[in-house]
């Protein structure tokens, strides 16, 4: 059993899990209920690491897939064209570059931190601040 649940935490890909899972299912039919309670628990705590991962990797293909479209998409202001992989809302603006929270960058745009030409408000949007994509402060 022990080896079973080590080659549990050890399946990298698909397959391995595949093949771990059937000889769990294979041994729980057999098993005692103390060892049922830590295979349950094994292949619960490897289930919520799976969850992550995948969660993971559908919000960093979901960006990808944003990133792509942004680049053919331009948005025109005042007759002027601003490219939106170039500008960011304060949210996202706080995902790319770590800031702890849109208040701070709302706070950087009062103090003049963020210059007004690096800012735009989009009032037929709901009055969306769009600000565009570069690091102001380390």
């Amino acid at each position: 059993m022990e080896t079973l649940i080590k080659t549990l935490h050890e399946a990298q890909n698909l397959a391995e899990l595949e093949a771990v899972s059937q000889a769990f299912l294979a041994y729980f039919v057999q098993a005692n209920e103390a060892e049922k309670h830590l295979l349950g628990e094994a292949m619960r705590k490897k289930s919520n690491v799976i969850l992550a991962q995948s969660a993971e990797s559908i919000k960093l293909a979901k960006n990808m897939l944003s990133e792509i479209e942004a680049e053919t998409i331009s948005l025109e202001v005042g007759g002027k064209k601003y490219p939106l992989s170039e500008w960011l809302t304060i949210t996202q603006y706080c995902e790319r570059f770590g800031v702890a929270s849109t208040s701070v960058v709302a706070n950087w745009i009062k103090r003049g931190i963020i210059p007004t030409e690096n800012t735009l408000l989009i009032k037929p949007l709901n009055n969306i601040r769009l600000i565009k994509a570069v690091r102001y402060m380390n």
